[in-house]
């Protein structure tokens, strides 16, 4: 595993590096590839899986623009936004469940995968992330925190 060191942020800097450095807040957009539900609660629906994403803004205090394509392993919990039907959990362990058409608000975790040199900075970083996704349209925006 090659690593690479960035000489350009000063120490104390909020640059995020693989232990994820505090402050440092990613906005994230992209989409979800497969979607695996792994558990149905009256409130909300577990689930894992892939994204491929793009570094929409990082938020130290002041936006700092930038951008780059990430890939994420996402585990999250997914609840429906206000005044939108939960699917029942009889359907979500239905095989071929689709989820339906909706924005849900989606909290969880995710690992974070990089191959341009731009980001290498997030490779290997495990963040919360907080956002929605719509799993009909697979798109997804998140806010992502270093762990």
């Amino acid at each position: 595993m090659t690593s690479a060191i960035d000489t350009s942020t000063r120490p104390g800097s909020t640059s995020m590096t693989p232990q994820g450095a505090p402050g440092s807040t990613y906005r994230l957009e992209g989409e979800f590839r497969e979607v695996a539900a792994i558990g149905a609660f009256p409130d909300g629906i577990r689930f894992l899986s892939e994204c491929a994403a793009t570094v929409v803004s990082e938020m130290p205090g002041n936006l700092k623009t930038r951008s780059g394509r990430v890939s994420m392993d996402v585990n999250g919990f997914v609840l429906p936004l206000d005044g939108s039907p939960m699917p029942s959990s009889a359907s979500i362990a239905t095989p071929g469940f689709d989820f339906p058409d909706l924005d849900f608000r989606l909290i969880g975790s995710a690992y974070i995968r990089s191959t341009e040199p731009r980001q290498s900075h997030l490779d290997g970083a495990a963040v919360s992330i907080e956002g929605w996704v719509n799993f009909e349209s697979g798109e997804l925006e998140v806010e992502a925190r270093p762990l």
